[in-house]
C-alpha cells in the first residue's frame, strides 16, 4: 500500500515464534550528529541492533523490513533513527505510522520527552501530532486505522510500526 512512491520506508512488525541467524558483533556504537554547532547524542544500540543499523544507512537499499520478536527494541531503534535522519536532512518531511492513536501518542511523547528543553525541538502539536525540528525538518505521526489521513504528503523518510498490523 506504501511502496507507490520513492520514499525509503522501513517496517517494523513483532512475530512471536522467529529463528534469527546471529552474527558475533562486539562492537558498542553510539552517533553524534553535529548540527548548527549543537550536538546530539543518540542512543547505544546492542550489538545485534548495531548491525540492522548498518544494513538501513545502506545507501543501496531502499525499503526494508525488520520482523523480529517481541521486546527487541524496535520502536527504540526506529525512534532513534527517525529523529537521526530528521537531523541528517535539513528541510525533510518524516512519517511515522502506527495502527493505532495510542501507539502514535506514545512515541510521539517519548520523542519529545527526549529532545524538549533542547534548541533541536522547534515546536511540538500535540493535537495534531506534529512537531519541527530546528533545522527545518518535520515529523508527522498518523495512524493506519484511516489510509486517507496521510495522503497529499511528500514523505523523504517512512517508518511503519507493527505493519502486520496495518490494513
Amino acid at each position: 500500500i506504501f511502496n507507490t512512491s520513492n520514499v525509503p520506508f522501513i517496517a517494523f512488525s513483532s512475530i512471536k515464534f522467529f529463528r534469527l541467524c546471529y552474527w558475533c558483533i562486539h562492537i558498542n556504537v553510539f552517533y553524534i550528529i553535529k548540527i548548527m554547532e549543537i550536538e546530539v547524542e543518540g542512543f547505544k544500540p546492542y550489538p545485534r541492533q548495531k548491525e540492522f543499523i548498518d544494513k538501513i544507512e545502506d545507501t543501496s537499499v531502499k525499503y526494508c523490513v525488520l520482523t523480529i520478536g517481541r521486546q527487541w527494541g524496535k520502536t527504540l531503534l526506529a525512534q532513534n533513527l527517525i529523529l537521526k535522519w530528521a537531523l541528517e536532512n535539513n528541510g525533510s518531511t518524516l512519517l511515522w505510522l502506527s495502527p493505532v492513536y495510542s501507539q502514535v501518542r506514545k512515541v510521539f511523547d517519548d520523542i519529545v520527552k527526549a529532545i524538549e528543553g533542547t534548541p533541536v525541538l522547534v515546536s511540538s502539536n500535540k493535537s495534531n501530532y506534529e512537531m519541527e525540528l530546528i533545522n527545518g525538518s518535520k515529523l508527522i505521526f498518523r495512524s493506519g486505522e484511516k489510509p486517507d489521513a496521510i495522503r497529499g504528503y511528500t514523505f523523504t523518510h517512512m517508518i511503519v510500526d507493527e505493519s502486520a498490523f496495518i490494513k
